[in-house]
C-alpha cells in the first residue's frame, strides 16, 4: 500500500557523517497524514528512532488523542512509552536515560496482547501490561 504523506514542520534535514537526520526545536515535528496503516488497533506496532537529544524532555512520537492513542517521549531523559485506551493511561519507562551528545536507539513495541515495552540500544529496558 501507499505510505502516508509527511510534512516537515519547523524542522530541518541535517547531515550526520554519511547519513541524514531530522533536527527539531520547540514545536518542530513531522506530521503524517492519517492512514489505516497507522491504526494501532489492527496489529502489533513497532516504532524505532535514533535520537541525540539536546534537551531532556520532548515528544518523539504521538498517534491518536486523549481517549485512545500512543506516544513515545523523554521525561527527565527517560524514554517513556504511553498508551491510552478508552481513557486509561499505561506507561512503560526505560531503565536508562538518553543523554545529549550520544546517539541512542529507541524502540517501542505494542504487542497484540496489550503488553508494551521500551527498548534502548537493542535491550528491553521497561515494560507494562
Amino acid at each position: 500500500g501507499k505510505l502516508p504523506t509527511a510534512t516537515l514542520i519547523k524542522g530541518k534535514v541535517v547531515r550526520v557523517g554519511d547519513d541524514y537526520a531530522l533536527q527539531f526545536e520547540g514545536a518542530g515535528h513531522l506530521k503524517l497524514e492519517p492512514s489505516p496503516r497507522l491504526d494501532p488497533s489492527r496489529s502489533a506496532i513497532v516504532v524505532g528512532a535514533w535520537i541525540d537529544p539536546t534537551v531532556s524532555k520532548g515528544v518523539l512520537l504521538a498517534i491518536g488523542g486523549e481517549t485512545t492513542g500512543l506516544s513515545l517521549y523523554l521525561k527527565d531523559g527517560v524514554p517513556t512509552f504511553a498508551v491510552r485506551s478508552k481513557g486509561k493511561l499505561t506507561l512503560a519507562r526505560a531503565e536508562r536515560r538518553a543523554t545529549a551528545g550520544r546517539w541512542t536507539h529507541l524502540m517501542r513495541v505494542l504487542e497484540t496482547d496489550g503488553r508494551i515495552r521500551v527498548w534502548v540500544d537493542g535491550r528491553a529496558s521497561g515494560d507494562a501490561a
